[in-house]
């Protein structure tokens, strides 16, 4: 329930049983219900109430279906959905007025139809936060903000006619492309709204119980992207005299000379550009339709040289103004256009190409396109996209001046000159607006009708050309982008070059909102003020550095357009809302929602276009998303607003900040990324392709610290660490400590041993594997016995004893064999030839341990302690394959199961030696002696009870019960009484436990402690429980089978077992009991 308060937050108006939200981005929201009275509501204009936090307020009179007297029923009045929008609605009701914020040296008028200068998106946020300043102060008071990491410098200038402030955030998208968020009384600007810190799923427990894939019908799918620019500044014919030109040139400068050395008479050629041969030889040329020739000068750079027989003839053919055609032999970039005449080399002389082009036309082609990465998949859709102004939403790109560095030009071969320290950007005032005499400028911009307006001049840098070449049949015009001018368009007069710098006369111009004339002194144009030309034929470098600015417009289009984009519309699960309040509380539009689906092949992060909620006293709140992947501003009003605006400008955008990328990150990637800032896991196996480093490791066997798995040189897995605890099982070929061996399973005191490092089985040839230095303990006749687990298989299922009385085990496999012959014995290196034990087949593999137990022939080397897990067996005169108890065991002690010695069966765990020396005593304990020999400090229990009995009827009803009630009548402590007599309850079936070590008895404590004992019960027939040491038996089950099991541990170390037993006597019958338990 929420409860309707008046504008003063003091009176309560009503309340609201049940509410609809309605919210859509950057658009409207508000709240609606149904509220139903007994008696009428006096609502008035700002009645307010909160919901998730926000205040939604009333701003019209609602109203009012009368169905019943006063107070007769409970919906007598009742008014149907009443609306109370949210504080946006505020900006639709504040006008849009020619404001400034602050003291900013700005004119203003503060009328409804006026046009301002933005030369970025700051600009329009400071004129929205003056108006609303205007008329919302102190506890009402809105916070306009651009986002941080949003850039945009449109440079434009917007005329707008009585719109609201709503309106002018439309701008915001329209002009600018850029998003906002509205929350509270907050604007912020270039941003959508934050990332939800959940990823939806369709499915129970996942958030999404119903996902609508719906296709954008009104989405033009482009595959194939024709792109187009502007015609401002493009040349007329540029490209189709972009290759191959027919120049018709009229000469500068004829020089006449004689060529003493041809006999000849010559005249150097000179144009009112550099002519650039592509060779040095003779170039064919016409004058006055007759055929000559002209050489490039070979002592001065761009000057042509022709040759005559006589001097009338050079003089009749080559003079200053005469025409002379080229058709070939010379770079044309740098010829003025207006020499230029096409030859429909590659662009036809019937295609008229009036656009600036992508940069592949006309050279690589004439039909230049765009083509998507998704063409293959979705086939060739074809589109067109022009920018040239025609639509204020997209930058209109032509050739200007816009971001030309002095470096660029040098670069493509433009000789510029501009002044030491200066930034090289060629877009930027050199020096500002003066008098035509150079002189400050000094007037306020107010000249009455009939008095001369003066013009003014400004200097730009050297610009690699004087733009009066390059008139077009329209006035030139500098356009300036920023400063106090910006926005303003001046007609050029004249253009003179001045050393390193082109000098400007141009008109002032007037501005009918102020009435005045720009610039004056107040509004000047300074030094470092960007520009841009226009109505010029642009060189052809700046043509170039344009069609790379429409390339890029080109692919950033595309990559918009070439899939399609489809509307998701959601269900959220009602009851995964109520189990994250956190959500319920933040989800808002505006907001990017993450969801995934494999089915729908969805999986990222799209913005809440609308959000409608549902939810009452008796309903758990229903959510229904829809979810846009491009997003147009709509509005409050009813009205159409009336807006014109002059777009100039490249840089657009409306992309994730730092903050939302954060968030996706902390929010997606948990799903599928591991984290390095807190502890993580995952359900799949990982795989490191060089190894793994855990703390600051350094190798070593005495000072490494850490752990690491690396691969070494021969791509062998090493892993080097402190300890490692196995708990169940370690299966290894081999551990190595220092130089000691042992084969899984036994230990070995051998005189001889070893590690297979390879082996031929062919040829039947071993070498050891041995450390630098090490030398080869075998020898030619030693008997050999080595285990190893065979991957390929051949092991043995379960363990069990072979037939030459050794101790198979299962898994492995074992090889009997003997050197037959030392090959090789030297420090480091053994290799021997080897022979299998008639009869066996298995051979030693690379990485198998071995060791000897004996010898054919030598006597010192038929000695072995041998160690497995059932004995301990010494060898001694071991001359064949197979161990004969009789002969070679001297002595074994341990599991002696199946050792027959002198027709003698042994069992159990014993032990046999050949002779036995005695110098002391054979003792053999009696029970009384295994008791004195515990000592002083031996532990020991007794109870106090061992057994009791209970008399019965014949119905087993215990006479007398299990409780006696006694009345006190003294003892160790003061007995505080009322008037009545004191009783006590006391258990009759009772034992106290005690326990002892040596003379010093334990005490009870339920866990351990030292000098304490600790009791486990187990009660048959009856429950019983132990308090303080006593074991009481609180109720009986069964009276033929009463037993408590006692188990008492003293202080950890020893274990007693007793039984308290009772019996049940039946009509005054004497039980007979025997208790062998406790004796």
């Amino acid at each position: 329930m929420w409860i309707v308060f008046d504008k003063s937050g003091l009176v309560e108006r009503c309340k609201i049983r049940k509410l609809e939200y309605s919210g859509s981005w950057m658009g409207e929201r508000f709240v609606s219900a149904t509220i139903k009275s007994p008696t009428p509501v006096t609502f008035e204009i700002g009645d307010h109430f909160t919901y998730r936090n926000e205040v939604f307020t009333l701003n019209y009179d609602p109203s009012v279906i009368k169905k019943a007297t006063v107070n007769s029923v409970g919906d007598s009045f009742t008014y149907e959905s009443v609306k109370f929008n949210s504080f946006s609605d505020e900006l639709a009701r504040c006008e849009f007025l020619d404001y400034i914020l602050n003291d900013n040296g700005l004119h203003f008028s503060s009328l409804p139809t006026f046009s301002f200068y933005a030369g970025n998106i700051q600009d329009l946020a400071d004129r929205i936060q003056a108006n609303l300043n205007r008329i919302y102060t102190s506890g009402k008071a809105w916070t306009v903000i651009v986002h941080p990491e949003y850039v945009n410098i449109k440079n434009i200038n917007i005329s707008v006619s009585k719109i609201t402030v709503w309106g002018a955030l439309e701008l915001v998208k329209s002009q600018f492309n850029a998003n906002f968020t509205i929350k509270g009384r907050t604007i912020v600007i270039g941003t959508a709204g934050a990332v939800i810190d959940n990823v939806f799923q369709y499915g129970k427990g996942n958030g999404l119980v119903k996902i609508q894939r719906v296709t954008q019908s009104d989405q033009q799918i482009i595959t194939r992207l024709r792109v187009y620019g502007s015609q401002r500044n493009l040349p007329p014919l540029y490209y189709a005299t972009m290759v191959n030109p027919i120049i018709n040139a009229p000469v500068l400068n004829a020089e006449y000379g004689w060529d003493g050395t041809g006999n000849r008479y010559s005249v150097n050629i000179a144009f009112d550009f550099v002519m650039k041969f592509k060779g040095t030889t003779a170039i064919p040329v016409t004058i006055g339709g007759k055929s000559y020739s002209m050489l490039p000068h070979p002592n001065f750079q761009g000057i042509g040289l022709m040759y005559f027989s006589s001097s009338q003839e050079m003089r009749d053919a080559v003079y200053n103004g005469v025409v002379i055609v080229i058709t070939s032999g010379i770079e044309t970039d740098n010829v003025p256009l207006k020499y230029k005449t096409p030859s429909g080399s590659l662009v036809p002389n019937n295609m008229a190409v009036q656009n600036l082009m992508l940069p592949s036309f006309p050279i690589d082609t004439i039909d230049p396109y765009l083509d998507s990465a998704n063409i293959g998949e979705l086939g060739i859709m074809e589109g067109s996209i022009f920018f040239d102004g025609s639509d204020s939403a997209k930058d209109e790109i032509f050739p200007s001046m816009e971001g030309i560095t002095a470096q660029q030009l040098i670069d493509a071969g433009i000789p510029v000159s501009v002044d030491p320290g200066d930034n090289g950007n060629l877009d930027e005032i050199s020096g500002g607006s003066t008098n035509i005499d150079g002189t400050a400028i000094t007037d306020n911009g107010v000249y009455l009708d009939g008095e001369t307006v003066p013009s003014f001049k400004i200097t730009l840098k050297d610009i690699g050309f004087n733009l009066w070449d390059y008139r077009t049949s329209e006035s030139p015009m500098i356009s300036m982008k920023d400063g106090m001018c910006g926005g303003r368009e001046f007609e050029v007069k004249s253009c003179e070059k001045s050393g390193n710098k082109y000098v400007l006369t141009c008109t002032r111009i007037y501005d009918d909102s102020t009435m005045l004339y720009y610039p004056y002194s107040d509004f000047k144009i300074l030094a470092d003020d960007k520009f841009v030309l226009l109505n010029i034929n642009m060189p052809d470098v700046y043509i170039k550095a344009a069609s790379q600015r429409l390339l890029k417009a080109g692919q950033d289009y595309l990559k918009l357009n070439d899939y399609v984009r489809y509307t998701y519309q959601m269900n959220i699960s009602q009851v995964y809302m109520a189990r994250r309040p956190d959500l319920y509380a933040s989800l808002v539009e505006g907001d990017l929602m993450l969801f995934t689906d494999n089915d729908l092949m969805i999986d990222g992060s799209i913005t809440i276009n609308t959000l409608r909620i549902v939810e009452g006293e008796d309903i758990k709140p229903s959510f229904e998303v829809t979810l846009t992947e491009d997003k147009q501003v709509g509005t409050l009003q009813k009205i159409q607003n009336q807006i014109d605006s002059i777009a100039n400008g490249t840089q657009s955008g409306s992309g994730y900040n730092m903050q939302q990328i954060s968030q996706m990150i902390r929010t997606v990637g948990s799903r599928i990324f591991l984290r390095r800032d807190i502890e993580d896991f995952t359900n799949y196996i990982l795989t490191f392709f060089k190894g793994l480093k855990i703390g600051n490791f350094m190798s070593g066997m005495l000072v490494g610290r850490g752990a690491a798995i690396t691969i070494d040189s021969n791509n062998k897995t090493e892993f080097e660490v402190d300890r490692i605890k196995v708990r169940e099982e370690l299966i290894v070929p081999k551990i190595t400590f220092n130089c000691i061996d042992t084969v899984t399973g036994e230990f070995a005191g051998t005189f001889a041993f070893g590690t297979v490092k390879a082996v031929d089985i062919v040829n039947k040839t071993i070498e050891l594997d041995l450390l630098d230095g090490q030398a080869g303990t075998l020898k030619a006749g030693d008997i050999c016995r080595g285990i190893f687990h065979f991957l390929e298989g051949g092991n043995v299922d379960s363990d069990s004893y072979d037939t030459n009385g050794f101790l198979n085990y299962s898994g492995f496999a074992t090889s009997y064999f003997t050197p037959s012959e030392i090959l090789v014995n030297q420090p480091g290196v053994m290799k021997f030839r080897y022979t299998l034990q008639s009869g066996t087949t298995v051979h030693p593999t690379k990485g198998m341990n071995f060791y000897a137990y004996g010898n054919f022939n030598d006597k010192s080397r038929q000695s072995l302690l041998y160690i497995n897990r059932e004995y301990i067996r010494f060898l001694s005169g071991v001359n064949t394959w197979v161990i004969n108890p009789d002969k070679h065991i001297p002595m074994q002690i341990g599991n002696t199961e199946g050792l027959n010695i002198g027709g003698v069966d042994m069992s159990d765990y014993s032990g046999f030696m050949r002779n036995l020396y005695i110098m002391g005593s054979i003792i053999q304990f009696t029970p009384s002696q295994k008791e004195e020999l515990k000592g002083q400090d031996a532990y020991s229990v007794i109870l106090s009870t061992y057994e009791q009995a209970i008399v019965v009827d014949d119905d087993n009803n215990i006479i007398g019960g299990t409780v006696e009630e006694v009345t006190v009548i003294s003892g160790d402590k003061t007995v505080v009484t009322g008037e009545a007599t004191v009783v006590t309850s006391i258990n009759k079936l009772t034992s106290r436990i005690q326990a002892f070590k040596g003379k010093t008895e334990l005490f009870y404590s339920p866990t351990y402690e030292e000098g304490a004992y600790m009791v486990t019960l187990n009660p048959i027939g009856c429950v019983a429980v132990i308090e303080n040491g006593i074991v009481k038996i609180t109720e009986i089950i069964d009276v033929d089978n009463i037993s408590v099991g006692i188990t008492v541990n003293c202080e950890g170390n020893a274990i007693f077992e007793k039984a308290f037993k009772v019996t049940a006597v039946r009509n005054g019958q004497s039980p007979i009991v025997v208790d062998f338990t406790n004796g």
